[in-house]
């Protein structure tokens, strides 16, 4: 074999273990399976060009999530404030971000209806079929079942993801739902829902919302060294400078931006879910 062919093949292992292992990024799944992959592989595919490393993307059921993160099978992860509080009983995260929508850093759980119910009020739904997310999710089960105790109302049916309960209100299958909203024009929409059907949120109204949950948070996991953890800080808190990253702000996030996080964040979502007996 030529001998620079022996030093080309030497140079091309050198670089190789050179280089970073790749990071594991991990999605949830709230508005479906299908849609959290797009996500992650839009996400790492993004985060990849810009960190110049391999950045691995995969989607993860949100029940799945917290501890996955907590115990190191994945490096990063994006966190409903359910699955962050969950995963930090788990291990030390290290929250490095937390989502902005219109221009705040929480969102509110939404119980809702068709319009043409003639449910005002969560009392007025007593008997009624109510449709919620899964056990993990802070908008679509944990605030809305403090909501319903409070009202003294049954125990709802369980769909799984936020796209799931909004449908079966929209096609009558179930008399209400819960799913997330953000403020906006001193109004509390219904964001849940208007992202999977669009226009189609039109035909439904809010019937009660719930106190401010923090925002998605895109989280380390424990022990995570800084020289990885310090270039997605940054970037995170400088991704809505660049064409790029406003597409990826918009299309996989549905926010504007980014604000530094910590734990003390979360401390009054523990504390009123604590209170409600339905820690996450």
């Amino acid at each position: 074999m030529p001998l620079f062919t022996l030093a080309a093949f030497a140079l091309i292992a050198a670089a190789e273990t050179a280089a970073p292992p790749a990071l594991r990024l991990a999605v949830p799944d709230p508005l479906g399976l299908e849609q959290a992959k797009k996500d992650a592989a839009a996400l790492a595919t993004f985060l990849s060009d810009k960190l110049h490393r391999r950045v691995e993307g995969e989607a993860m059921a949100a029940s799945d999530l917290p501890r996955a993160i907590a115990t190191g099978k994945v490096d990063l992860a994006w966190l409903s404030a359910s699955e962050y509080v969950q995963a930090v009983r788990i291990g030390p995260l290290q929250p490095l971000a937390r989502v902005v929508r219109n221009g705040l850093p929480f969102y509110r759980s939404v119980i809702f209806a068709r319009k043409d119910s003639p449910a005002t009020a969560l009392a007025e739904l007593k008997g009624k079929k109510i449709a919620l997310v899964s056990k993990t999710s802070a908008a679509g089960y944990i605030l809305p079942i403090v909501m319903l105790r409070a009202a003294r109302l049954a125990e709802p049916l369980l769909l799984g993801d936020h796209a799931a309960v909004c449908k079966a209100v929209l096609d009558g299958k179930a008399d209400a739902g819960a799913t997330f909203g953000n403020d906006k024009d001193g109004k509390t929409g219904i964001e849940g829902c208007s992202q999977s059907f669009g226009a189609r949120a039109a035909e439904l109204k809010v019937l009660a919302v719930s106190h401010p949950i923090p925002n998605d948070v895109i989280a380390a996991r424990p022990g995570l060294a800084p020289a990885d953890v310090e270039p997605l800080r940054l970037l995170l808190g400088t991704i809505a400078e660049t064409p790029e990253g406003k597409a990826i702000l918009t299309s996989v996030f549905h926010g504007e931006g980014f604000l530094g996080a910590g734990d003390d964040d979360f401390v009054l979502f523990r504390h009123e879910v604590g209170e409600a007996g339905e820690a996450p």
